[in-house]
């Protein structure tokens, strides 16, 4: 018969084989209570072999190495059971783990609930006799409890969602084995062949399957074949010992095999017998554990599509550090590009994001000259034998030496360096082997292409973002970089500057277009150096450029303008040979939210306080009052202020509406009505005097387009036909078309193009809705809309008053402005607006 230790010599060998195996696997928690329940069984396994030869004669000791295996199984499989499913450890387990080892430390101690065996000899057989009590009974009570929570986590539903059910069913096939094993024990033809064993070693690899399975783990190939050599011959030579007398006895008496020829044979099938393990053992190394080149040609396979399929440097740079950092195990790695100018090589990633370091190489640097022309990467150490080492400044030595360089990987593209990468030593101080060094030259391979092509993406993006002559933001990417600070902003402030060069066209016809773009690129300069690190800038116009705040409110906002302004006065300041004139500008601010609800808003206020700016003397700054700026509240003043507005363009504006007169009265009517309605609730809102002469103004003008619409549609009887009515709604775009001719009246082109917006967007011309329609546009739809109700047409009788307010009301915040819309009506019904209610004849 078998010798009954070969079993156990088994489970000892694999258990350690795996062992070794998984301390080169990298660890998580899974894998940390596998390795965990490798040792657990080693003990429990080793101990007993050694118990059961009696080992030095320390049956005691191997006996409680032993059963400190046995009772601390279920609890590691507990962990491991919960790590494989994502549940964390409880109050509960660390309970039931103490009471294991005070339980373990008591019996070891005087033996109380289960003391180790004595060997007694019966028959020429060495029988280990155990003296049990009733108090073995906690011993199953604490490992009952273990392997109750087990059951539960197995068969319940309150395991990790993210844990497939299907993933546990190998652990519930290895309890069944195991316990299967252990009963089996008592059967009678079975007892004295450790089969609880063998069922251990068989639920080992299920739960070793199960990782496998779940793809907890990646094995580096630690082993060599001399290894699985090695560990074949051992367990050949094993089963060899203790199974030759059987085979022996079973070649003689029953197969009557010659004696001459058991020899002979014995030795072909163990020879056989070690060639199959061997390889199985081959089979299962290559299928499972993965080999260090096999790792590194995936990393590299993984590392090139992800870094072909990117078109970020910052991404390209931060892939590259991660891939040698891992594949390497590098303290430090630092990768150098070429500045925008390309003047010098300067560190734009490293593996620590907080380790900021402000370390370049100039372009003739001898290092940057070396790799250069070698194209080779080079130690440190091989680079101070050289000329090139003793060429540089001892500054640069001595950052190389601070920063732990000791290796440079030149990035070639093209024949030309497009970077660098520097390293320092392992985490492990071992050496850069010659692996190390053609794994960084394929990546040096890789990332120089990848890189290169990202550089040129980002050249082109740029340029298609930025002005040609100032090389500042053009406008359209400026809008968008707004709209994006706006959303980010989130409760804070986003303020903007627009700044307006006065007379520049006065400036090209006396000094010339040169001299001009001269002026538009020291300007953009002024305003690049003053912005950087604040918020960015960008022309907006031809002679108009933005400067937006994130986080900043008007008065620092003003502060920063304000230095711009005096910095932009001395640009002609030092011409030597002939005095030119003074280049100044005129500055508009606004802030979201205090001043404007959003961009459009805040452009918009920013560009009326231009306006105000132009009129009052220019070379100024003005801040957007919107409609929280208080009016004097002295009647008085009230009188007199109303009395001026109106004044510099009325007979401008008399002469337009003239003509408007002489073709359609009702207009005319209707111009003078929309312009009291629009500037009392102007009034009503507490505008600023400014803001109410430019909604006067554009009230007065908003239908000057009709001039152009043919009578018998202006006059018809009943309603439009469609055809009609899209040409009656050309008259918005008349009316800008004319005002647009006249510069001096171009401010209320806003006003007059939304006056027929609804708050909805179904509106026309352009649909826009909401706070996207000029605040002054919204105030000229409430007061058009409600003077057309009073008023008598050829199509509609005149509406009575109360049925105008309740359509304001009743539209707020479908057509109108829901907040502007009820003040308009409070005011009427507070008599502060008096209709203007046409009588009929």
């Amino acid at each position: 018969m078998i010798d009954s230790t070969i079993i156990p010599i088994i489970a000892v060998s694999c258990y350690s084989f795996l062992l070794l195996a998984f301390l080169a696997a990298k660890k998580n928690p899974a894998i940390n209570s596998f390795i965990a329940f490798l040792v657990i069984f080693t003990l429990w396994c080793g101990g007993s072999l050694l118990m059961r030869t009696q080992y030095l004669g320390m049956v005691k000791f191997w006996y409680d190495i032993s059963l400190f295996g046995i009772v601390m199984a279920p609890y590691v499989l507990l962990k491991f059971v919960k790590n494989l499913v994502g549940m964390k450890s409880t109050m509960l387990d660390y309970i039931l783990l103490g009471l294991c080892l005070i339980l373990m430390a008591i019996n070891t101690y005087n033996g109380m609930f289960l003391a180790s065996p004595t060997p007694t000899v019966i028959a020429n057989k060495t029988v280990f006799i155990y003296e049990t009590t009733w108090l073995v009974v906690f011993f199953f009570i604490v490992t009952g409890a273990i392997i109750a929570n087990i059951l539960l986590i197995l068969f319940g539903k309150n395991h990790s969602d993210n844990t497939p059910i299907s993933a546990l069913n190998p652990v519930k096939l290895g309890l069944l084995i195991l316990f299967l094993g252990n009963v089996l024990t008592v059967v009678p033809f079975i007892q004295g062949f450790p089969i609880d064993i063998l069922s251990s070693i068989v639920f080992v690899f299920i739960l070793f399957y199960t990782l496998y399975k779940n793809k907890l783990f990646k094995l580096d190939l630690l082993i060599s074949k001399w290894v699985i050599y090695g560990f074949s011959g051992l367990i050949s030579f094993i089963v060899l010992l203790n199974s030759t007398s059987a085979l022996e006895r079973l070649l003689d008496q029953i197969l009557l095999v010659p004696k001459d020829n058991q020899i002979i044979i014995i030795a072909v099938l163990f020879t056989l017998f070690a060639f199959v393990l061997y390889r199985f053992l081959e089979l299962f190394i290559n299928r499972i554990y993965i080999s260090d080149d096999t790792i590194r040609t995936n990393i590299l396979k993984e590392f090139k599509n992800n870094a072909f399929s990117s078109l970020q440097v910052k991404e390209i740079s931060r892939l590259i550090v991660n891939v040698i950092k891992d594949a390497l195990g590098l303290k430090e790695i630092y990768i150098l590009l070429p500045d925008e100018k390309k003047d010098y090589f300067k560190v734009v990633a490293t593996s620590n994001p907080l380790n900021q370091i402000d370390f370049r190489l100039e372009l003739n640097n001898p290092l940057v000259t070396l790799l250069n022309n070698t194209g080779d990467c080079i130690l440190l150490d091989d680079l101070k034998k050289l000329n090139a080492y003793k060429s540089m400044w001892t500054e640069e030595k001595k950052e190389l030496a601070y920063l732990n360089i000791e290796y440079f990987v030149p990035l070639i593209d093209d024949d030309k360096l497009v970077g660098i990468f520097m390293l320092t030593h392992k985490n492990k101080s071992s050496k850069f082997t010659d692996d190390d060094i053609v794994f960084l030259e394929n990546i040096s391979l890789i990332s120089s292409t990848a890189l290169s092509k990202a550089q040129l993406y980002e050249v082109v993006y740029n340029e298609a973002r930025k002005d040609d002559l100032t090389k500042l933001l053009n406008r359209k990417y400026f809008l968008a970089a707004l709209k994006d600070l706006d959303k980010k902003r989130h409760d804070g402030l986003l303020s903007i500057a627009i700044f307006n060069i006065d007379d520049f066209k006065l400036y090209n016809q006396l000094y010339g277009y040169n001299e001009g773009d001269n002026v538009l690129i020291e300007v953009a300069r002024i305003l690049k150096a003053n912005m950087e690190g604040i918020g960015i800038c960008a022309r907006y116009d031809s002679k108009v450029f933005a400067c937006v705040f994130p986080n900043y409110d008007v008065n620092q906002t003003r502060l920063i303008a304000q230095k711009i302004s005096k910095q932009i006065n001395q640009i002609n300041s030092k011409r030597e040979n002939y005095k030119m004139k003074r280049i100044t500008v005129s500055v508009g601010i606004s802030t979201i939210p205090f001043l404007a609800n959003n961009t459009t808003e805040l452009i918009n206020d920013a560009e009326l306080a231009i306006y105000h700016v132009k009129r009052s003397g220019k070379d100024s700054i003005r801040i957007s009052t919107g409609q929280v700026v208080k009016r004097n509240e002295n009647p008085d003043e009230e009188v007199e202020h109303k009395a001026e507005i109106y004044s510099e363009y009325a007979a401008m504006i008399h002469a337009l509406t003239a003509a408007i007169d002489t073709k359609d009265h009702y207009t005319y009517s209707h111009s003078n009505n929309v312009c009291y309605y629009a500037t009392e609730l102007a009034y009503g809102l507490n505008m600023d005097k400014d803001s109410i002469e430019i909604i006067k103004e554009a009230a007065l003008l908003h239908d000057i387009g009709k001039i152009g619409i043919d009578e018998k549609i202006l006059n018809k009887n009943g309603r439009l036909s469609d055809e009609e009515r899209m040409i009656m709604q050309t008259h918005v775009e008349n009316s800008v078309a004319i005002i647009k001719h006249i510069p001096s009246l171009t401010y209320v082109i806003p006003a007059v193009i939304g006056h027929h917006e609804r708050w909805d967007g179904n509106g026309y011309p352009r649909k826009v809705r909401g706070h996207d329609i000029p605040l002054f546009a919204r105030i000229l739809c409430i007061a058009d809309s409600f003077d057309a109700m009073l008023s008598k047409r050829s199509y509609k009788e005149v509406r009575p008053l109360e049925f105008a307010l309740k359509e304001i009301e009743k539209n707020a915040g479908t057509q109108f402005d829901p907040e502007l819309a009820v003040i308009f009506a409070e005011l009427v019904r507070k008599q502060k607006i008096v209709p203007v209610i046409e009588i009929e004849s």
